[in-house]
């Protein structure tokens, strides 16, 4: 009876980590077993390692292999922004504040903004397409507060950065209404019908302040000396 011999494969091994073999089984006899090297260079340069193939072939325990490969590095952006949060604090109601941050490339290839988008309205970013390798853009951020309160977004950007393709800063910030006068004359008009030359008549009027903070009345004057109030300021 003839025995069926196989070969063994013992072991496989790179001196170099950045070449790898597939998974490997025996070889039956008058066989073959395609193996895959990868080569993955984690630096720049030229990469050489020796593979070894021990198996149980009386023969020749031991086979050396010869690998060799380049590691390049690819042009490419490579997005960056000064900070990932801002705070515009407290913000009166109709007015807005803008902070700035930085926008820079530092790679070596043009960086595409694709988009610039909030994920609340009463916070906007001024949009930009593209960044110029080791270029520096500064960005605008405007707050404009529509009702009081806490506030708080995102801003995303979406780029052709290979391995960080959305950057997120959160934004926040309070609306607040200040204490303001408001000042309200009644009547709005005043008719003091026919009067004796040389005599007055004397009618009186209303200031009123409907706001929350004190109304300071600087002066109060008449385009005519014929009407004139004679205990205003």
């Amino acid at each position: 009876m003839m025995a069926t011999l196989f070969s063994n494969i013992t072991s496989i091994t790179s001196d170099d980590p950045q070449f790898t073999i597939s998974p490997y089984t025996n070889i039956n006899p008058h066989s073959e077993l395609l193996l895959t090297v990868k080569f993955a260079p984690t630096s720049e340069g030229a990469k050489t390692t020796t593979l070894h193939i021990n198996s149980n072939d009386p023969d020749t325990p031991v086979i050396l292999f010869s690998l060799q490969g380049s590691g390049v590095k690819v042009p490419g952006p490579d997005i960056d922004v000064s900070t990932t949060s801002i705070d515009f604090g407290e913000v009166e109601l109709g007015k807005s504040l803008v902070k700035n941050f930085l926008l820079k490339n530092l790679g070596d290839a043009a960086l595409q903004i694709s988009d610039m988008v909030s994920s609340n309205s009463q916070f906007t970013v001024t949009k930009v397409t593209n960044v110029p390798p080791g270029t520096t853009m500064s960005i605008q951020a405007r707050f404009l507060p529509t009702s009081e309160g806490a506030k708080a977004g995102l801003i995303t950007i979406t780029s052709n950065d290979p391995d960080e393709a959305t950057v997120i800063i959160s934004v926040q910030g309070k609306g607040v209404l200040l204490p303001s006068p408001n000042i309200r004359i009644s009547p709005t008009a005043v008719d003091f019908g026919d009067v004796e030359v040389n005599k007055s008549l004397t009618k009186n009027f209303s200031i009123y302040n409907d706001g929350s903070a004190i109304l300071h009345i600087q002066s109060i004057a008449s385009n005519t000396n014929q009407f004139r109030c004679p205990k205003c300021y």
